[in-house]
């Protein structure tokens, strides 16, 4: 399922979150961050919110250095251990 999918799934359900896995993600290309550009303002517009989950170090600084990580919520679901 694609993020858009999520969010319609959302929209549908009437969820107010649309957490995207990071987990296997190790770094960002710039038709990634189109995508979750595209996919924040569809998302903005139901109130739905997109959190990303387990991002690495590396694609966190991503998201600093081109300031979208004011326009995400972040989460970190790995165990502590």
């Amino acid at each position: 399922m694609d993020v858009f999918d999520a969010i319609r799934k959302a929209e549908a359900s009437g969820d107010d979150r649309v957490r995207i896995n990071f987990d296997n993600v190790a770094y960002m290309t710039s038709g990634m961050i189109e995508t979750l550009v595209r996919a924040r303002k569809a998302a903005n517009v139901s109130g739905i919110a997109l959190v990303i989950v387990n991002a690495s170090p590396n694609v966190r600084e991503v998201f600093r250095i081109t300031r979208l990580g004011k326009l995400f919520e972040f989460d970190d679901l790995r165990p502590n251990g």
